[in-house]
């Protein structure tokens, strides 16, 4: 088989007779056909259009008897962990594909001993050792379940893993919640947070409905004490409006000003309501999401009868689902038609 001892880039398993083998039209890159369907792209894709072409890494060629052996290479040698070239041990970036050779990009090995290659290829652009412990589970296991954005969460979970945080501060946790957890399968969390800010929002609505009609109410009463015709008159006359408004008592005067501020104040206390859960969201989001992010990896690696196939349950498992983002947005618009459907018997 052509491929045969290469290891698949998504999964790390290696190509053996019978498997079935996409090949990328653009580079050449090899892939496991399931592992193609579920990244739904060349894991190479950033280097397309720099020339790049994909070669079998030296170790490979060297157990399929073609070539140098393995074990001839030099004793200071740099192995690059995208394609397994050979690199100068003063090179930065890898003559072959162009990858980076920094710290979390290079391996270095002694004669006699082939490429310890990390073929997770969530761990591209994440910062932090692949074997680093986050609460009993692997950097590279969380990679594989978080994928998108793995760079910004695998080391704050490192952090919180190592200090023993529970808060932290995620952006959109306040901004996006609850929208974020069910964009991040965190459904229980969604469900929680979505709940509070329905209650949150309809509470919130309540007073606010009460001033306006309050409002409505002592605005008729100014449109007589003025002599204009309708509400809807005043409210398209705002000129005339605020000309007449010092003539109106002292005591109708107050009353209006008392109610205009609590409309202020209950408009306030109405968007703020939105976001009170969020604040809650934003500094235990993180937390959430890497306690459940443990939980299911180490409920995965219970089962999983080798490492391919965890990656593949970590993959489906994890990840994120924006058909589940979409359903809560749309939950929260239906919500906000109805809070206006409220409002509009005032």
């Amino acid at each position: 088989m052509l491929y045969e001892k290469v290891a698949c880039p998504v999964c790390g398993g290696d190509f053996s007779a019978g498997d079935d083998v996409v090949v990328c039209p653009e580079c050449g890159t090899p892939h496991h056909r399931e592992c193609w369907e579920n990244v739904g792209r060349c894991v190479n894709e950033s280097l397309h259009g720099e020339d790049f072409a994909w070669a079998a890494p030296r170790d490979a060629v060297g157990k399929s008897g073609e070539g140098e052996p393995a074990d001839t290479k030099d004793e200071t040698a740099i192995v690059c962990r995208n394609c397994g070239a050979d690199c100068p041990p003063d090179t930065l970036v890898c003559p072959e594909c162009g990858t980076s050779l920094g710290a979390a990009g290079r391996v270095f090995y002694g004669a006699g001993q082939g490429p310890s290659r990390d073929s997770n290829i969530f761990m591209k652009g994440v910062m932090t050792d692949p074997d680093e412990e986050i609460d009993g589970i692997k950097a590279r296991e969380a990679a594989a379940y978080v994928q998108m954005r793995a760079g910004r969460y695998i080391p704050r979970f490192v952090e919180m893993s190592r200090k023993d945080k529970k808060l932290s501060w995620n952006w959109a946790g306040f901004f996006m919640s609850p929208h974020w957890f069910f964009y991040r399968k965190i459904y229980k969390a969604g469900i929680l947070f979505l709940s509070l800010t329905c209650i949150a929002l309809l509470f919130a609505s309540i007073p606010l409905k009460n001033a306006f009609i309050d409002y409505k109410n002592l605005m008729s009463d100014y449109i007589e004490l003025t002599n204009m015709t309708t509400y809807d008159e005043l409210l398209s006359d705002y000129n005339e409006f605020v000309g007449n408004y010092g003539n109106l008592p002292e005591k109708e005067r107050a009353e209006l000003e008392k109610v205009q501020k609590e409309v202020v104040l209950y408009g306030a206390l109405f968007i703020g309501s939105y976001f009170i859960p969020n604040f809650f969201a934003a500094l235990y989001g993180d937390y959430i999401y890497k306690s459940k992010m443990v939980k299911e990896i180490k409920s995965m690696r219970g089962y999983a009868k080798n490492d391919k196939t965890f990656l593949m349950l970590a993959m489906r498992r994890g990840g994120v689902s924006f058909v589940s983002a979409l359903g809560c947005f749309l939950l929260l618009e239906t919500l906000s038609r109805m809070i206006t459907v409220y409002f509009g018997g005032v």
